[in-house]
């Protein structure tokens, strides 16, 4: 009769036997199973540890625990969170691990320990470009030195303070960018208009070619238009208007 009744080793409540009968599994569908019903978070992590299927590993990061209402999602709050961070370890495919970084963007948790596992600058850049609120982030990773990446950055994240960021790293080379996006950066008041038109004209005339990759030079324009200081013909009020692309297409 006993034999009949009797618990899978995973299930025993002396851990260390648990987790020897976990490490030894080695089917996939088995170990998602010890995941999902465990009692024992520790159990369940080392079910994931040992998981080697990646594109089961990613639905875990980015999806575990989302069943349910929402008082057992609260209910479950601590595991959903450790068996995600589990998962995330465990994967290493770079465009998988960059994946759940842009599906969870504003998790801060998410976000560094993805830099911390991405290698790839362009794959990384892109995690960069869709993070979404401020905070986030007080600097980019050190991984992103190439200067068309940090340009692209620049020109296309979603944040705000990620552009600024991409432009504060381009100093060194292109030091007229970073002034003129700072002042593009702050509120400035009616009278400071003279003080963009005059930088983005020394843009055009000084340094044009910081301007070019990427479309930088209808950023700074759709910024300024943006924050309503020009009118429909870019006219900045003081004779002057906002500089023609200097570029063929």
């Amino acid at each position: 009769m006993g034999l009949f009744n009797s618990k899978p080793v995973w299930m025993s409540e002396n851990q260390k036997k648990a987790l020897k009968a976990v490490e030894r599994e080695t089917d996939q569908t088995k170990l998602v199973y010890i995941i999902e019903n465990a009692s024992d978070i520790t159990v369940c992590e080392a079910a994931v540890k040992t998981l080697t299927n990646e594109e089961v590993l990613v639905d875990i990061a980015k999806y575990f625990g989302i069943e349910g209402n929402i008082a057992t999602q609260q209910r479950n709050h601590n595991k959903r969170v450790r068996i995600r961070e589990a998962a995330l370890d465990t994967l290493t495919n770079q465009e998988m691990i960059a994946d759940v970084a842009k599906l969870h963007n504003d998790n801060r948790l998410v976000i560094f320990k993805v830099f911390g596992k991405l290698t790839d600058e362009k794959i990384l850049a892109d995690v960069v470009k869709k993070i979404i609120n401020n905070g986030i982030i007080s600097a980019l990773p050190q991984e992103l030195t190439n200067q068309e990446i940090l340009l692209d950055i620049a020109n296309c994240a979603n944040n705000e303070n990620i552009r600024f960021l991409a432009y504060k790293q381009l100093k060194d080379s292109h030091p007229s960018v970073v002034e003129a996006y700072k002042m593009l950066k702050q509120i400035i008041p009616w009278e400071e208009r003279k003080k963009i038109a005059e930088a983005m004209i020394a843009l055009s005339q000084n340094k044009p070619q910081a301007l070019k990759p990427v479309g930088i030079w209808n950023f700074f324009k759709e910024t300024i238009e943006a924050k309503h200081y020009v009118t429909d013909r870019v006219d900045f009020g003081i004779g002057m208007e906002f500089p023609p692309y200097p570029f063929e297409d």
